[in-house]
């Protein structure tokens, strides 16, 4: 059997699957801030006015306050977690395999034969991060102690963070 390798869109180099590089933990917290960074800029322009115009709207009918707290509040939580969810999904299927954080910290999320993942594949991996957070964000700190630098949700979804 011959080694696969994978081809970075960003290097131009051919990365021998045995010896790919994998990315260290602080890279991909710093990536993480920094998506978080990009998708809280992201909400407030273009949740806030929606926030203001429901408001107002039933503000007509009933008290905001009790608006908010439920009628809103549900249709809210699941924008903002779509939103979330679309924006891993959809950058880490790409075919650079990296969200604009990632992209910052030379990082690109492979499966583990080193191809890109399908927009299916990266959609367990977000919704797998679920796990990862419980108990005490032990499923991230797993990253730190496995041989291929993996947190719970990439071993769920069969996926590798790797150095471009």
């Amino acid at each position: 059997m011959t080694a696969q390798t994978i081809i970075p869109p960003t290097s131009g180099k051919e990365i021998d699957i045995k010896e790919m590089p994998y990315g260290a933990f602080m890279d991909r917290f710093i990536a993480l801030l920094i998506d978080q960074i990009i998708l809280f800029i992201v909400k407030i322009v273009l949740i806030l006015p929606a926030i203001g115009v429901l408001l107002f709207l039933v503000g007509v009918v009933a008290t905001p306050m009790l608006a908010v707290g439920t009628a809103f509040a549900p249709s809210y939580w699941a924008l903002l977690v779509a939103l979330d969810w679309f924006y891993f999904a959809a950058f880490e299927s790409s075919e650079r395999g990296a969200t604009l954080g990632k992209r910052a910290m030379k990082l690109r999320v492979v499966d583990e034969a080193g191809k890109q993942l399908s927009f299916g594949r990266a959609s367990v991996r977000y919704f797998s991060k679920i796990l990862s957070a419980f108990p005490l964000l032990l499923g991230y700190i797993m990253a730190l102690f496995t041989k291929k630098k993996q947190a719970l949700h990439d071993l769920i979804a069969g996926t590798v963070v790797t150095t471009t």
